[in-house]
């Protein structure tokens, strides 16, 4: 028997997921703002929050921003972190910092602890964690947004992350468009990316909480 659980936050329809508390479509293409795949994940995890709206998402990168605004510092940090280049775990942190304090929490995934564990506290708290995977010639972030788990009550195990893939296609009817394998097969690149059909390393995780 297979058990789901996905954050509470979202609500699965058929033109995909929403944020709740917003009635916000929370879906962003890899594409439809400039910049790299870290950024959609950053702007997904506020919509997902409440804190941003997706029209305020789509808009933020596309002209000037009022620099006194959130909206407008978070725009203006994005670009100045390699927003063409790729986005370091260090580099999210850095761009919250002073902004959203008083709604957004950012919790960094410490190097001497546990990823897998880190993901899935925070799922159960139902906060949205950003997932770094490294591949042989690259890395990407995904949205972690639920957990996959296999067996029946204390004998139940996790076996997958379910992500929102910013590179991937809207959803229809679930809240979650890639799958990510939770049960290592040793190696270098330990669990498989369903759909890229990649072998990956979980490299980075940074969960973003509404306070």
């Amino acid at each position: 028997m297979h058990t789901i659980h996905i954050i509470d936050k979202l609500d699965s329809t058929h033109e995909g997921p929403k944020a709740i508390e917003t009635d916000e479509h929370v879906f962003l293409n890899q594409g439809s703002l400039d910049g790299a795949c870290g950024h959609y994940c950053v702007f997904m995890s506020l919509i997902i929050n409440g804190v941003l709206k997706k029209s305020e998402a789509v808009e933020a990168l596309g002209y000037k921003q009022d620099g006194r605004t959130h909206i407008g510092k978070l725009a203006a940090r994005i670009k100045d972190h390699r927003f063409f280049e790729g986005t370091l775990d260090s580099d999210i942190e850095n761009i919250f910092d002073g902004i959203y304090g008083n709604q957004i929490e950012v919790d960094r995934f410490s190097k001497h602890g546990n990823l897998r564990e880190f993901v899935v506290s925070n799922i159960k708290q139902n906060n949205p964690v950003m997932l770094g995977i490294s591949f042989q010639g690259g890395g990407h972030w995904v949205l972690v947004v639920g957990l996959d788990y296999a067996g029946d009550d204390e004998d139940k195990e996790l076996c997958r992350f379910l992500v929102i893939d910013p590179g991937g296609s809207n959803m229809e009817f679930c809240s979650w468009n890639g799958v990510i394998e939770a049960k290592g097969a040793g190696g270098p690149y330990p669990y498989e990316w369903w759909g890229e059909n990649r072998k990956v390393k979980l490299k980075d995780a940074i969960a973003i909480k509404a306070i």
